[in-house]
């Protein structure tokens, strides 16, 4: 079943990496709009570089869609809702469409306010709004410590995305890990190799991020890919991540002295039977930084619009898997 970019995928049987294949194509890769348009685009992201000089212009997996090769498919076309569940004869196997794009582009046209001319220009020339998005991967995990506690961090100041707002870890796949700098060299590299950057970044991520090593940390399996309406539809890959420590070990580490996250300022947890908050205005967030944890709530409008989307998504595979958050 050949399901486009701009359909949401829930996947209640999380898929590990074995079964996930890729298919790369010059044509996955952003379409160019008029000279005008782009221009504009360029001196966008020239006063970004201006205004927040952290910003680099790396290159990125772009996402043009996907095959489910098998497993039961539930759609719902109003919504561009699909579900594919797991088949009782064999597991099911996805095949990904991936471009090449770059986080200037992203910046340009997913994050900027040409977002809708460019989506009209896609539409009008190509006959696809997101043609001359950049669309690139985007991942996030739901890292469940060892007695269900789920980590969400306070975003920089100086970071591009959600600056200032709760999130839970996560980032891109860097195809400059595959010594890709090119559409060229994307054309040259093996697919498996790129499946493993998807997973791999995301455990480098908690490194990076928590200070988490892999021996802590299980293997992501993917149970969504979700669109974050705030950037234009760009495509962000939920995944669940297992953590062998505590939340108070997780916190340890956090603040250890030896260790600094310059994209966050804080750490907090959310009780995994929590995550549901539909209709709410406030939740609470538990903070382990002494023996006894401190309770802090705050307002939903405080979590990241792809942090609330992560959580919205788990609810839908949930109803279809209640065991999905065990480990």
């Amino acid at each position: 079943m050949e399901l486009e970019a701009n359909y949401q995928v829930y996947f209640p049987s999380p898929l590990s990496r074995d079964q996930i294949k890729i298919t790369k194509k010059s044509n996955f890769n952003r379409r160019r709009a008029s000279v005008d348009l782009e221009t504009r685009a360029g001196a966008i992201w020239e006063k970004r570089l201006k205004e927040n000089p952290h910003l680099f212009n790396g290159t990125k997996f772009r996402f043009a869609g996907l095959s489910v090769k098998s497993g039961k498919t539930v759609t719902k076309q109003d919504n561009k809702i699909t579900l594919v569940l797991a088949d009782p004869v064999s597991p099911c196997k996805v095949e990904l469409r991936t471009g090449f794009s770059n986080y200037k582009d992203y910046t340009t046209t997913n994050m900027s306010s040409l977002a809708e001319e460019f989506q009209k220009h896609g539409m009008e020339k190509y006959g696809d709004p997101q043609a001359c998005m950049a669309d690139i991967i985007g991942h996030s995990a739901l890292l469940i410590t060892a007695d269900n506690f789920v980590v969400i961090q306070l975003r920089s100041q100086t970071v591009g995305e959600a600056a200032g707002m709760w999130h839970f870890a996560g980032g891109h796949p860097e195809p400059e890990e595959l010594g890709i700098s090119c559409s060229e060299d994307l054309d040259e590299t093996e697919p498996g190799k790129i499946v493993d950057e998807i997973y791999d970044s995301l455990l480098r991520e908690m490194k990076e991020e928590l200070n988490l090593s892999e021996e802590e940390l299980s293997d992501p399996v993917l149970v969504a890919i979700g669109k974050d309406k705030d950037s234009f539809y760009k495509p962000e890959f939920n995944f669940i991540i297992h953590c062998r420590l505590s939340a108070q070990q997780v916190s340890e580490k956090y603040f250890a002295e030896d260790f600094s996250d310059i994209e966050s300022d804080d750490i907090a947890f959310l009780d995994v039977r929590q995550l549901d908050l539909s209709g709410r205005q406030n939740v609470d967030l538990f903070k382990f930084k002494t023996d006894e944890p401190e309770i802090v709530t705050v307002n939903v409008e405080q979590i990241a619009s792809s942090s609330l989307q992560l959580m919205e998504n788990l609810q839908t595979a949930i109803g279809y898997n209640p065991k999905l958050l065990c480990a």
